[in-house]
């Protein structure tokens, strides 16, 4: 029995001897695993930017490696007028810095009012402010200055971005609103002058976020096929989902 043993254990590799992997083969192993999965996927932005994009590694004349992007995804083309959709560019731009006043409008009313803003009202306008932020984001880095034949990441960064924007800022105002009543009834048992003033306010500005999402959703977009297809050498078309 020791004989046959003996016999297994010379018949094993060094680097897996009685089962282990030594420390460098388990280095080396890690080391094409990581490069391996290096080349496949990246970091979240990184798939999410370059969306529909093949990539394909070539070498110079100084034999440097270099990566060149081809987008090889579909294309989205909004279908309306150039004159339509600067007018609605523009109509998009002045809701979103009316509904910031509004907001800004508000906020200096209640820091002049003698009654604490109450928590839950103030969580609910923080929110509102976050989702405005996100919207005036949208705009100023996507929606106004995409082009009129947009990739998959352009598509997804304006008018997507641009509709999830609108609806959780129109949840928001809607938010507010609803709990500025009821602040006054809890307070003084019944709605004051300040309080149907900011809720004017609100709700003029849930009716222009829902006005920007209405607008953005009616918009029809043409899909077209790429004009460039992923090729079969070796390139790696990247995925985001």
């Amino acid at each position: 029995m020791s004989a046959t043993y003996e016999q297994g254990k010379e018949d094993l590799p060094l680097n897996n001897l009685y089962g282990r992997e030594s420390r460098q083969a388990k280095w080396n192993r890690k080391a094409r695993e990581k490069e391996a999965d290096s080349r496949s996927y990246h970091s979240l932005f990184y798939h999410r930017f370059f969306e529909n994009y093949t990539e394909y590694c070539t070498t110079n004349e100084k034999g440097k490696r270099k990566i060149i992007r081809k987008y090889t995804g579909p294309v989205y083309i909004q279908e309306i007028s150039k004159a339509m959709r600067t007018i609605m560019k523009l109509f998009f731009l002045f809701a979103f810095v009316l509904m910031v006043w509004l907001v800004y409008r508000t906020g200096v009313m209640e820091a002049q009012e003698a009654a604490a803003t109450a928590w839950y009202l103030a969580v609910a306008e923080l929110l509102t402010i976050l989702s405005l932020t996100y919207m005036g984001y949208t705009l100023l880095t996507g929606y106004l200055f995409a082009p009129q034949r947009m990739t998959t990441g352009d598509y997804k960064s304006s008018s997507k971005a641009l509709i999830r924007a609108a609806e959780a800022a129109a949840a928001c105002f809607g938010a507010d609103a609803v709990l500025t009543a009821l602040g006054g009834f809890l307070a003084q048992g019944q709605i004051l002058r300040s309080d149907l003033i900011h809720m004017a306010y609100f709700l003029t500005g849930a009716v222009l976020s829902l006005l920007i999402f209405q607008m953005e959703r009616s918009i029809p977009y043409r899909v077209e096929e790429a004009a460039e297809r992923p090729s079969d050498d070796g390139g790696t078309e990247i995925l985001y989902r």
